[in-house]
């Protein structure tokens, strides 16, 4: 029997359906339309159409592209819980290089890029609605929801995590090649790089290399000490003790699992009621 190519929705359903945002969940979608951003390079090579939708307290921006097979991707995400998030209407010396009409049309988003010693430094969008009124709706939208997340003193609230530039790629060249990382603990990140494992040591910004072997993927289970990683030139499995990174030969105490050759992807878990970890590992 042929079937309708979209399932059907009951009446029921939709006076059920949620419409607009729940404050108190923050789920739900307030508003969507068409906008245009800067093309790379900045507004004087022109603005390229997107789709944006203000979804769970942040700002999808959808780019499109000119090929029908390639569909739709995100270029851009804000969260609107961000503490240094903001909106506002541009002046001419924002936008040099647009043409006057469009000035009244473009808006400004900006939320927080990476903290670094000196502070925070902010990253900004400009937005180009197709009318004046039609900027002013989108201010107002996200304007409000800013007083709701205020109003809840969800700013300051959460503990929330923060981006803070350690290396450049011109500083350390393996950074270039990073295939994987994990966090160990507040103050050491793990690094999975053609040239191997690296530990990195975020309040000094050292570098120390753990395994020469090219690691592909890492990950590290806190609960049992242990960090797992893809590495060598088959693609094994190898398990690594936290405490033998801090000190010693961690490569000379290291763990190869068996039947883990040509492994190419894996994930961990920790299951709190037996205090078992595990591995899942996808090999070829």
């Amino acid at each position: 029997q042929e079937v309708e190519l979209e399932c059907p929705v009951s009446q029921e359903q939709l006076m059920r359906a949620p419409r607009g945002m729940d404050p108190e969940r923050g789920i739900g979608t307030v508003c969507e339309g068409w906008v245009k951003v800067p093309k790379p390079g900045g507004v004087k090579r022109g603005w390229t159409r997107h789709y944006a939708v203000v979804c769970d307290f942040k700002v999808f921006l959808y780019e499109f592209a000119t090929d029908r097979a390639s569909g739709t991707s995100i270029a851009h995400v804000f969260d609107i819980r961000d503490p240094n998030f903001s909106v506002s209407s541009v002046q001419a010396s924002d936008v040099i290089h647009a043409p006057p009409r469009l000035i009244p049309c473009i808006f400004k988003i900006s939320v927080t890029a990476h903290s670094t010693s000196d502070g925070t430094v902010l990253a900004h969008v400009l937005v180009l609605t197709d009318a004046e009124s039609t900027k002013k709706y989108w201010l107002n939208i996200l304007q409000e929801l800013m007083r709701v997340l205020k109003a809840q003193q969800v700013f300051g609230g959460p503990t929330r995590f923060g981006c803070v530039q350690l290396y450049t790629a011109q500083q350390v060249d393996c950074m270039k090649i990073v295939h994987a990382a994990d966090i160990i603990d507040n103050n050491h990140i793990v690094l999975a790089v053609d040239d191997g494992l690296y530990m990195v040591e975020t309040p000094e910004a050292s570098m120390i290399q753990i395994g020469e072997k090219k690691a592909i993927a890492v990950e590290v289970i806190s609960q049992v000490m242990v960090v797992a990683a893809i590495t060598g030139r088959n693609h094994n499995l190898r398990l690594y003790s936290l405490s033998a990174l801090e000190g010693g030969d961690p490569e000379s105490s290291a763990v190869k699992v068996d039947g883990t050759r040509g492994s190419y992807l894996m994930t961990t878990g920790y299951i709190k009621a037996t205090g078992t970890a595990y591995i899942a590992v996808a090999y070829k």
